[in-house]
């Protein structure tokens, strides 16, 4: 039954837990979105979309790569986009950031509207791993 609890939280992080969760996460989670940032190539005018952005520890370097351009999440955790919107409210105002809650398989884009996806420690999560 805690176990449960704990996966529940990874999955879809929500109250104490699911801040705590975050907290964990947060320093591991920035190495690999450091590395897989930079393989990206983005450019100033890039559309990217980061699934599963967590509270938002991935979308201010986003933001700074793509000056020009716009940067959209989505989360399953309604609890992780509110933390992530306080975090960068001042992006969302000015229209260069868009988060949404939502899940991989069922994306709120038109194919190819993106130029390239983000997608950290996630993956696994998925009830459609390959239709993700």
């Amino acid at each position: 039954m805690i176990a449960q609890s704990i996966v529940a939280q990874w999955l879809r992080p929500a109250e104490i837990l699911g801040r705590l969760v975050a907290a964990v996460t947060n320093r591991p989670n920035a190495i690999m979105n450091r590395r897989a940032i930079a393989m990206l190539e983005l450019e100033s005018v890039h559309q990217v979309l980061d699934i599963g952005f967590g509270d938002g520890g991935s979308l201010a370097p986003l933001l700074a790569r793509t000056a020009s351009g716009r940067v959209h999440g989505v989360d399953p955790s309604p609890l992780m986009r509110r933390r992530a919107a306080a975090r960068h409210g001042e992006a969302i105002a000015d229209g260069r950031l868009r988060l949404t809650d939502g899940v991989a398989e069922t994306l709120p884009y038109a194919s190819r509207a993106m130029d390239r996806v983000l997608l950290v420690n996630t993956l696994y999560f998925c009830d459609d791993p390959l239709g993700a």
